[in-house]
């Protein structure tokens, strides 16, 4: 079975919640975890995003802040894997390409598995998890196993609410348009003569 599974992370929810599961599936076969962060060089801010420029980034400054975002993301699923009982290391590297940076990692690392998410995002670049799995997925020639992460509910819920919310407007502006018209009809409808309202009586 399992040995050594490498799971990344890039800090998203999504991203947590694909490490939650992989701790999880280690901890049921045995295998300890190697946490992996892949940060992106500082060129790569420039050609991607353009955030360099825009706010006069220099290199140390990126590198400083990187490697401090890297060591809270992978904390979180070293925190994760303690909790389990899980043994857990971790690495940060630096790689143009999130992918290649993946599947270099878990060869260093001697891993036998990669448990990654289909979901995520990763690095400033915010490129999809899901380009970057497929990625993973042709470049490894180590067992990958996709975990599918689930998206919050909370969004769903706030769509379904504002979708009601609006029917319920839609359905009270319909209703007093009704009721004015009819009123407008009551009014438009002359009143019957005495003589036949006594008649049909």
């Amino acid at each position: 079975m399992f040995k050594k599974i490498l799971i990344p992370t890039d800090g998203s929810p999504l991203s947590v919640q694909s490490a939650s599961a992989g701790i999880e599936f280690a901890h049921s076969v045995g295998a300890e975890v190697v946490a992996l962060h892949v940060t992106q060089p500082f060129a790569a801010t420039i050609g991607f995003d353009g955030m360099a420029a825009a706010y006069a980034i220099t290199d140390e400054s990126y590198e400083k802040a990187a490697a401090e975002q890297a060591q809270e993301y992978l904390q979180t699923v070293l925190d994760m894997a303690t909790a389990k009982g899980v043994k857990a290391e971790s690495l940060s590297v630096s790689n143009f390409n999130v992918a290649d940076g993946i599947v270099q990692a878990a060869v260093d690392k001697e891993c036998d598995l990669i448990f990654i998410g289909s979901h995520g995002r990763s690095g400033l670049s915010r490129l999809l998890l899901g380009s970057v799995t497929a990625k993973v997925l042709s470049l490894s020639t180590l067992a990958v196993l996709v975990y599918r992460v689930k998206e919050e509910k909370k969004k769903d819920d706030k769509k379904i609410r504002r979708a009601k919310k609006a029917l319920e407007k839609g359905l009270d502006k319909k209703a007093e348009r009704l009721e004015k018209n009819m009123n407008k009809s009551k009014k438009e409808t002359p009143a019957a003569p005495i003589s036949e309202a006594v008649l049909a009586n």
